[in-house]
């Protein structure tokens, strides 16, 4: 392939460097406006862009039906699908719109959005006089951006890194950086070497977490463990750091208590009990965490993502309980 000529890279440089402020621009103005608005109307801007979504999303719709259906079946009429996928869209984008309404994120104002039960507090501070070093995971559940905003309002919350996935814009990215960790320790890393950035956090005495619900083809080291009483591609990342640094396996999740709130939920140590047996040892704690996302989700399916194509990957030609969108990936 020619390289390119001096002249031409510093022309690419230059609109590549345009089109990256341009993207971020919009972001900017929605930085400055959001947190201005009324709680309700910034909830309406919510839901109206959540409908709009839902409404121009047609691949997505027809993965969250899919999914829907491969789940529960004939247990659920059309009607009710459509309900859940509706609700599923207001999760996401409440997420992300709240995420800009609650800036500059401090204490108070997490506390607002989230209770955090007296017993789940008395567990937290108990496990971590012991260490500071754990590997949380969470889901597409709830309100992960403002679970992820707790490491700031948190009284006992430990300096924790974190993976994100990366937009392609750099400063894109820069900027959501700065909208997460307002307000609490932590770095950021993306998935590309996510593995990497994580267990140097770990080695350093910190804690780390990501999201772990997303399909994870073999080649990155997926696992075929149940999810939703489906075999599903998981990684296995969390369960290898925490097996090989000694650290506790811990769920994370905002379970929701009516509109725009939460409960903080916290899940016991995953990896326990430990046989000193890798192989066992990481199936069975990511066995367990599956376990522990199809029952929340179970209970409030409007709270998760349904969009994700989470069996996108299947071990066998036949199509058999899985939705139709999902490929051959065989171990």
């Amino acid at each position: 392939m020619a390289a390119r000529s001096p002249r031409r890279e510093r022309l690419h440089r230059w609109v590549y460097g345009a089109l990256n402020a341009l993207a971020v621009a919009p972001l900017r103005v929605l930085a400055r406006v959001l947190p201005a608005m009324p709680e309700r109307a910034a909830l309406g801007l919510s839901d109206a862009i959540a409908w709009l979504i839902y409404v121009l999303d047609h691949r997505g719709r027809r993965a969250g039906r899919a999914s829907l259906r491969a789940v529960f079946g004939d247990g659920l009429t059309d009607r009710e699908r459509r309900r859940i996928l509706r609700a599923s869209y207001r999760t996401a984008i409440q997420a992300e719109v709240l995420l800009f309404h609650v800036q500059p994120m401090t204490p108070a104002r997490w506390r607002r959005y989230v209770r955090v039960p007296d017993d789940v507090a008395a567990r937290a501070v108990a496990s971590m006089a012991r260490t500071k070093s754990f590997v949380f995971v969470s889901a597409h559940f709830g309100n992960w951006e403002m679970l992820h905003a707790g490491r700031g309002a948190l009284p006992f919350a430990v300096p924790t890194d974190y993976l994100a996935e990366t937009t392609g814009w750099p400063a894109v990215d820069a900027f959501f950086r700065e909208l997460r960790t307002h307000g609490g320790e932590g770095e950021a890393g993306f998935r590309k070497g996510g593995a990497t950035a994580l267990a140097s956090g770990l080695r350093k005495g910190r804690s780390v977490g990501f999201l772990t619900d997303r399909n994870v083809p073999r080649r990155y080291g997926g696992l075929y463990v149940p999810f939703l009483g489906i075999p599903a591609r998981t990684t296995p990342l969390a369960a290898k750091l925490a097996f090989y640094n000694r650290a506790p396996l811990i769920v994370l999740l905002l379970i929701p208590e009516g509109r725009a709130r939460w409960r903080f939920w916290a899940s016991d140590d995953l990896m326990e009990p430990r046989t000193g047996d890798e192989d066992a040892d990481v199936l069975a704690a990511t066995m367990r965490m599956n376990d522990v996302f199809s029952r929340v989700i179970r209970e409030h399916p409007e709270a998760w993502c349904w969009m994700l194509k989470r069996w996108k990957s299947r071990p066998t030609p036949e199509l058999g309980p899985y939705p139709a969108y999902s490929l051959l990936d065989p171990d």
